[in-house]
């Protein structure tokens, strides 16, 4: 079969062909319009890019957030914190697992506070904790002074009036899937998911992912899916690592060659919601750990049962 080597059609055809019928409105060219407005929409969605949106911190907006996220999943932010402030997160993420370590070895509370204090908050805290020690982190909500630190920061770069404007309600944060994160390099992908297939997809969600460490090349860092889905995949079928995983072969069969492994500098953030299709890219040459933060925050008015409130 020949290829098929017909020029693609733009949208400026249909702009220049809609404004010769406003001048001369004929039946025919107005036929043609529909079939033009459909070919546009065809060719848009064939040539649509797996390339991610970059913005600035100081070009951040609502407009540029919602738009990334509504045609690509995902807005990855250069800068979102600075130098100071990078620093001062891989303090708290530093000392809150030391606490957290000294803790779990029976080290009494008066040792590890404020850094460390087991809360009662969690929901599922069992389940909800054994995944957090499994890879190296400490829920925020159990280190009150990481967490105080952790919001200031993001008060002081206006993230929390940023989700304000883009649920259009004040968000609230979520106790079990806030993390401080220090991510060993070891030589195993993560597995593939989309945090709504245990979130729900009936609710409204912004992951504010921030790198504290250059990532992505010799440290561990994030492999995904910049395209928007809409809905959630499959779950735990042939070659899913675990329940709430999504298969590789899924990925390989419905999406060959789209997903792509950005490098992040430290201070770097990707914002995202609970569809993205995503997991920690490893490879066998990383020697460096990955410190991150990973918050959720969730729209009140659509908010997860599964997840305990916190009012920011």
């Amino acid at each position: 079969m020949s290829a098929d080597l017909s020029p693609p059609v733009r949208p400026e055809d249909l702009i220049a062909l809609q404004a010769a019928n406003r001048r001369a409105a004929d039946g025919r060219t107005e036929q043609q319009l529909v079939q033009l407005r459909a070919a546009v929409f065809a060719e848009r969605d064939r040539t649509r890019s797996f390339g991610l949106p970059v913005t600035g911190r100081a070009e951040l907006d609502v407009a540029r957030l919602r738009g990334a996220i509504s045609t690509h999943g995902a807005l990855k932010v250069r800068g979102l914190l600075e130098g100071r402030q990078i620093e001062q997160l891989r303090t708290v993420i530093d000392s809150a697992l030391e606490a957290q370590s000294a803790a779990l070895a029976g080290a009494p509370a008066e040792r590890t506070f404020p850094w460390f204090d087991l809360t009662n908050l969690v929901k599922g805290a069992e389940e909800a904790r054994r995944l957090v020690y499994q890879t190296g982190s400490v829920l925020a909500v159990d280190s009150p002074r990481g967490m105080y630190q952790l919001l200031e920061i993001l008060y002081e770069r206006g993230i929390d009036q940023l989700i304000t404007e883009y649920f259009g309600e004040r968000p609230a944060l979520s106790a079990e899937k806030t993390t401080l994160r220090r991510v060993d390099a070891s030589p195993d992908p993560g597995g593939w998911h989309q945090d709504g297939s245990f979130l729900g997809s009936s609710i409204r969600s912004l992951n504010v992912w921030i790198a504290l460490t250059d990532c992505g090349v010799d440290a561990p860092g994030l492999e995904l899916l910049p395209t928007r889905l809409r809905h959630i995949l499959p779950t735990g079928t042939e070659g899913a690592p675990m329940s709430f995983c999504v298969s590789p072969l899924i990925i390989e069969r419905e999406f060959p060659g789209a997903t792509i492994r950005p490098e992040f500098a430290a201070g770097d953030a990707l914002l995202f919601d609970h569809y993205l299709l995503h997991r920690t890219w490893r490879a066998p040459a990383m020697t460096r750990s990955r410190y991150a933060i990973e918050s959720w925050f969730f729209a009140p008015s659509a908010y997860p049962d599964s997840q305990t409130g916190l009012y920011i």
